[in-house]
């Protein structure tokens, strides 16, 4: 944890995060927006206060904004019935203390503000650290920002954009989604998260959802990073979530983050499967670089609707590189790898 990044950064994430929002409350301060992605049958505002109250519990006392998608972002079959209630001040039957006074902010009108901000610290000759983006949901609403206004879409205000999405490896029977068994997965979302997926939803959903927003954000002057879900599969919850130190009483924040890590690891076990960090594999390595291994590699997604393969990640053949995604462990705490896109053909 020495070596953890202290940069300021984004991070747009799913309705509510939960434990990926308090495991590493010293590194959150640093963050500038809590932007949420997901907008469908689970209301945002709903969301947006679970996140506030769960910041709440956070010891630095640091004024995190959180803002909400304005467009529909989400599918009819990618809701989180389970892990966002419909009533307010739980998630996953724990109980959340509300905010008062707590509203949540437009996600395009927070961007703006904290870029044109940037901007102007630029022109007045002040230092700027640059942004990192972490994107742990779908990528419509950066896409969609630096579309608007591609003069931030460089290095001088983006270090670097960080997704977890897509997939590299194909599954066993030859197609492209879900590295481990599509049913195995299917089973571990429904326990765990209440997630329910048709049948013909090979494809890893961040991506699927809006593959022209990936394909979009991989053309950036800036670094892009994808954790594909073939790496975060390979890390496990109840090896990455820290411990809680013996020496002192648990904050909140651990608190809540070891009961509602119980809840979610005790369901999995009803689909005979250990929970994978997912998010917070993606969370925990864009933060901590030095704990996992990046490959230079070009990727690509099928953004053309008209293609079967539309949806899909790979690797661009072309370059000569192997698809094998090569792992190491760093001190029992991360196994993962990640891809660095690289620019031209």
């Amino acid at each position: 944890m020495s070596q953890i990044e202290t940069g300021p950064f984004i991070h747009s994430t799913g309705n509510a995060p939960g434990w990926s929002l308090t495991s590493y409350a010293d590194d959150y301060r640093h963050c500038r927006l809590v932007a949420l992605a997901y907008r469908g049958e689970t209301p945002p505002e709903i969301a947006a206060t679970l996140t506030a109250g769960i910041l709440s519990l956070r010891s630095d006392g640091a004024q995190i904004p959180i803002s909400v998608a304005h467009e529909d972002t989400s599918k009819t079959d990618l809701n989180f019935p389970k892990l966002v209630r419909s009533s307010m001040g739980s998630m996953n039957g724990l109980a959340i203390p509300e905010v008062a006074g707590f509203e949540p902010l437009d996600t395009q009108a927070k961007l703006l503000e904290i870029f044109s901000k940037m901007a102007q610290d630029l022109s007045e000759g002040k230092t700027v650290e640059p942004l990192s983006i972490i994107i742990t949901g779908p990528a419509t609403e950066i896409s969609q920002f630096f579309k608007a206004h591609p003069e931030f879409a460089n290095r001088k205000f983006v270090k670097k954009i960080e997704l977890m999405g897509g997939a590299v490896r194909p599954n066993k029977d030859g197609s492209r989604g879900n590295r481990d068994d599509f049913k195995v997965h299917k089973l571990l979302l429904k326990a765990t998260l209440g997630i329910s997926l048709k049948d013909n939803s090979q494809r890893e959903w961040n991506v699927d959802i809006d593959p022209e927003a990936v394909a979009h954000l991989m053309t950036l002057d800036t670094d892009f990073i994808l954790t594909p879900l073939d790496a975060t599969s390979e890390v496990f919850l109840d090896t990455i979530v820290p411990s809680i130190p013996q020496s002192r009483p648990p904050t909140p924040a651990e608190q809540f983050m070891a009961a509602d890590t119980a809840k979610l690891k005790a369901r999995a076990k009803l689909a005979r499967q250990r929970l994978p960090a997912w998010d917070l594999a993606t969370y925990h390595g864009a933060r901590n670089p030095h704990l996992r291994l990046t490959e230079d590699l070009y990727i690509e997604v099928c953004d053309d609707p008209t293609l079967p393969e539309y949806g899909q990640t790979n690797i661009n053949h072309a370059t000569g590189n192997a698809i094998e995604v090569t792992y190491k462990m760093h001190q029992d705490l991360l196994k993962t790898a990640v891809y660095r896109s690289l620019r031209g053909a």
